[in-house]
C-alpha cells in the first residue's frame, strides 16, 4: 500500500476512514493478505471502515498522483513508479506474508502446465526453467541491460532505477519445497478471509500445485 511522501499515514491502522485504491477486484490476494493482517493484529475490517475503491492500475495511480485516493495497493511495478514519484510504502504483501506465517518471500507469478506433459517432456521443461533463470540472473547483476530495456519499460533515471531495484528483490531465491510450504500456508489465510468465491470448495491448496522434476 503506497501514500505521498508527505501523508501522516505510517501505519496499517491509519487507514481507518481513508479511501483507499485497490487494483483489480474485492479478490485481488495482496489485498485479502492485508486485511487478514489488519483483521488478525487489529481486528480491523478494513472494507468496513475505510472507503475502498477498485479499478485498473493505470487508473489507480493515476488518481492516487492527482491526490483523489489517501492510499493505494496496485502491482509492484506500478507501486515502484509510484516510488519514484514522491510515494513510499505503507505495508506490502511480503510483510502480511511473513506476518502471516510464511518463513520468506513467496513467488507470485509462475507458469501452468500439466503434470503429465511436464514428466513425458522433462528436458523442455528444465529447457524453459534454466532460460527463465538466465534471464533473471541478467536482469539481477546488469545495469546496462536495465538501460538497453528502458524504451520498452518506457522508464528511465528514478524510475527505471526503481523499477530495477523492485525486480531484483522480487526474484525467487528459494528451493521449491519452500515456496510450496509457504503458499500452502497463505492458501489456507486466503481461503479463510475470501471464502468459497476464492476457493470455491479447496480450503487447502491441491497437492502438486508446485511442479517438482521427478527423481531420476
Amino acid at each position: 500500500i503506497m501514500v505521498k511522501d508527505a501523508s501522516p499515514m505510517r501505519a496499517i491502522t491509519d487507514l481507518k476512514g481513508k479511501k483507499i485504491g485497490v487494483a483489480g477486484g474485492p479478490l485481488d490476494k495482496s489485498w485479502l493478505l492485508i486485511q487478514a493482517l489488519a483483521r488478525r493484529d487489529y481486528g480491523l475490517d478494513l472494507p468496513a471502515i475505510s472507503d475502498v475503491v477498485f479499478g485498473a492500475p493505470p487508473l489507480i495511480s493515476e488518481k492516487a498522483i492527482q491526490g483523489e485516493l489517501d492510499a493505494v495497493l496496485n502491482f509492484w511495478h506500478f507501486c515502484a513508479r509510484l516510488e519514484a514519484n514522491g510515494f513510499r510504502r505503507l505495508i506490502g504483501a511480503t510483510d502480511a506474508e511473513k506476518a502471516l506465517g510464511a518463513a520468506g518471500p513467496v513467488s507470485a507469478i509462475g507458469y501452468v502446465f500439466h503434470d503429465k506433459w511436464a514428466n513425458e517432456n522433462p528436458q523442455v521443461v528444465r529447457g524453459f526453467l534454466q532460460a527463465s533463470a538466465q534471464a533473471k540472473d541478467l536482469l539481477a547483476r546488469s545495469d546496462e541491460e536495465w538501460l538497453r530495456l528502458a524504451p520498452i519499460v518506457r522508464a528511465e533515471g528514478k524510475e527505471l532505477a526503481k523499477l530495477r531495484d523492485r525486480y531484483r528483490e522480487g526474484i525467487p531465491r528459494r528451493p521449491v519445497a519452500e515456496e510450496a510450504a509457504d503458499a500452502g500456508r497463505l492458501y489456507r489465510v486466503l481461503a479463510g478471509i475470501g471464502g468459497e468465491k476464492l476457493v470455491g470448495s479447496a480450503p487447502e491448496m491441491a497437492p502438486g500445485t508446485f511442479w517438482q522434476e521427478p527423481a531420476k
